[in-house]
């Protein structure tokens, strides 16, 4: 009962139920009452899939454009081992670039970890996301995060960026996981151009360019001697780039930064490299599977 009452409450008032939120993120509601059918159902009355919210975690307040992605955000469901895992790699005064911000949610946890005397520099092309990235940075006050208005890539050149309806899925190429919804001409750099060496943290999701921006940052990577990165690896958006997957892990080494893990939020393990190159070589994969490499110095 106590589930259909607080829900109640909420439809009465959107305010009320925002609050329920914020005690939900800080682990002060049982998860009989997030978890009951009333509560839920309000959820997805007032937040449409295609319409975002604000998420109170980890001491930030956190817009996110998709309803979906916000509620496993503040249940703490989205990427998991991998946010841990990055968490972890930060520190106070620590330099961090995360290439394909999105709408921040890595730049937002790095700049809280590093403060005013780090620096974080977030490159995120699409227009629209990059302005949901920087009212996050606006309303969290975080001083320590630049917002790089590009893609980051192989070379300087301007190129169209596909766009779908979830802008995690935005590329420079083809993607095989959404239909296209449309283009946008967008500034292309290098991060050799962009982020002052040494960097200690380095983030990719970039859905098939992983490889482009590994190219553009190999003076930043060998002038990093402290370097760990955290790089996601999906054979069909490589494929769809016109890559061969496993030159992903493999350029990773010949830059100097070993796979030591690849984090499967799917299956919620944390396996061995040598675990997951058979799949990925025989192709055995669905197009929406992906891992993110941990990779550090040898």
């Amino acid at each position: 009962m106590t589930g259909q009452w607080l829900a109640a409450a909420g439809e009465r008032c959107p305010a009320a139920f925002r609050l329920l939120q914020r005690l939900e993120a800080r682990g002060h509601l049982p998860r009989a009452v997030t978890e009951h059918r009333a509560y839920r159902a309000l959820e997805e009355q007032l937040y449409a899939e295609r319409h975002g919210w604000w998420v109170p975690r980890w001491g930030l307040a956190i817009y996110v454009p998709y309803s979906g992605t916000a509620r496993a955000v503040l249940r703490g469901r989205f990427e998991p081992l991998s946010v841990a895992r990055f968490r972890a790699a930060l520190g106070p005064g620590m330099a961090v670039a995360d290439v394909g911000a999105n709408f921040g949610l890595y730049a937002l946890l790095a700049a809280r970890a590093v403060g005013a005397r780090g620096r974080v520099h977030a490159v995120e092309p699409a227009a629209a996301t990059v302005r949901v990235l920087e009212d996050n940075v606006a309303r969290n006050r975080l001083g320590a995060v630049t917002v790089h208005r590009c893609a980051a890539g192989a070379v300087r050149e301007r190129r169209a960026l596909v766009t779908h309806w979830h802008s995690t899925l935005n590329t420079l190429y083809a993607s095989p996981l959404a239909p296209e919804a449309g283009r946008e001409e967008v500034d292309v750099r290098p991060l050799d151009e962009l982020v002052p060496a040494p960097l200690d943290v380095l983030k990719i999701d970039v859905e098939g360019a992983e490889l482009d921006v590994l190219e553009g940052a190999r003076g930043l990577i060998a002038a990093s001697p402290r370097l760990v990165a955290l790089v996601e690896w999906n054979p069909s958006s490589l494929r769809a780039a016109g890559r061969e997957p496993l030159e992903l892990p493999e350029r990773l080494r010949a830059l100097g930064l070993e796979p030591r893990s690849c984090i499967d939020e799917e299956a919620g393990q944390v396996r061995a490299l040598g675990d997951v190159l058979p799949r990925v070589a025989s192709g055995d994969v669905s197009p929406g599977w992906y891992v993110n490499l941990w990779a550090a110095r040898a």
